[in-house]
């Protein structure tokens, strides 16, 4: 990639920041494996942005790589301050170039989650326009670039906005099943704080009582959306996989340039639906249950803290 060479000015080499334009990109696949001593490299798949600093930012300020379509919607961010490792920005002295993987920010996850043969990746930006701004501290330059149709592809416009929507809408819907999962794990943890605390009461038995069929009602959902017993990426040989999972799959499946097939679409639907009705399940839980528990923990007017009682080893 020599466009940043074409692109240089004595404006440019005054800047202490400068974006370059990236070049326009093909939306096909390809990236690069270990450097070889004997042969050329690879284009590493993506679109290239070159950045240059003429000295590294203080760690005070914030170094950002935002990703937009042309009417500013925002797709991706990467930051020097960013916590997710996959949007972690790195900034060197001099030049830095980063590869965008042109795709859309991956579906929904948490801790310890393993599935079978099945995909949380973000859909690939269509071909067309796009616009990258660098940010740093206060201060943003903006430069726009083309992600190009693989010449070799029979695919139309319609037939990638096709895959675009089908993508998107799965990994909205797996978001929204692994988003009430970390909630009902969350309200499981409370729940048990709470009954921990006043388990050697027998005045409260009824709360303790109303929190364990509250959450084996959780359980049931959980357990109908993801595999818990899985602990290893083998465990999916032994214990049947779950309904985000399935529908995750057909992420998998939908690589290349082709819009989805209909039993793509029919399977979609049958997952879909399945998933809608466990979470719904989860609201009626949220909206009719856990009140009546909150509830009946203000009406015994739990301590905020409980003291041991004398003779009982902690």
């Amino acid at each position: 990639d020599l466009t940043p060479l074409h692109q240089l000015s004595d404006a440019i080499a005054t800047k202490s920041v400068h974006l370059f334009k990236p070049m326009d990109s093909y939306r096909m696949a390809g990236g690069q494996g270990r450097p070889s001593k004997t042969e050329g490299m690879n284009h590493p798949g993506g679109v290239m942005v070159n950045t240059y600093f003429k000295e590294v930012p203080a760690d005070s300020v914030e170094v950002k790589l935002t990703f937009l379509e042309m009417d500013g919607d925002e797709i991706r961010t990467f930051s020097t301050k960013a916590k997710e490792r996959a949007e972690k920005l790195e900034i060197k002295k001099g030049g830095n170039l980063f590869v965008w993987n042109m795709r859309y920010p991956e579906a929904e996850k948490f801790d310890g989650m393993i599935l079978w043969w099945s995909s949380l990746n973000g859909p690939q930006a269509m071909p067309g326009k796009y616009k990258v701004r660098l940010t740093v501290g206060k201060e943003a330059q903006e430069a726009e670039f083309e992600i190009l149709k693989d010449p070799r592809s029979p695919s139309t416009m319609e037939d990638y906005q096709k895959q675009f929507d089908f993508l998107m809408s799965i990994r909205s819907k797996v978001s929204e099943a692994h988003l009430a999962i970390k909630e009902i794990r969350d309200i499981r943890q409370q729940m048990k704080n709470y009954s921990d605390r006043v388990k050697d009461d027998d005045s409260m038995k009824d709360l303790i009582n109303m929190a364990k069929e509250i959450d084996k009602k959780m359980t049931a959902v959980e357990e109908s959306l993801y595999q818990t017993k899985n602990r290893s990426g083998q465990d999916p040989l032994n214990f049947p996989i779950r309904l985000t999972n399935k529908l995750a799959h057909l992420n998998s499946l939908s690589a290349g340039e082709f819009p989805p097939t209909e039993q793509a679409y029919d399977v979609q639907k049958e997952m879909t639906d399945a998933i809608n009705k466990e979470l719904q399940t989860f609201q009626k839980i949220k909206s009719e249950d856990l009140p009546k528990f909150n509830q009946l923990v203000k009406s015994k007017s739990v301590d905020a803290i409980v003291l041991k009682k004398e003779g009982k080893e902690s």
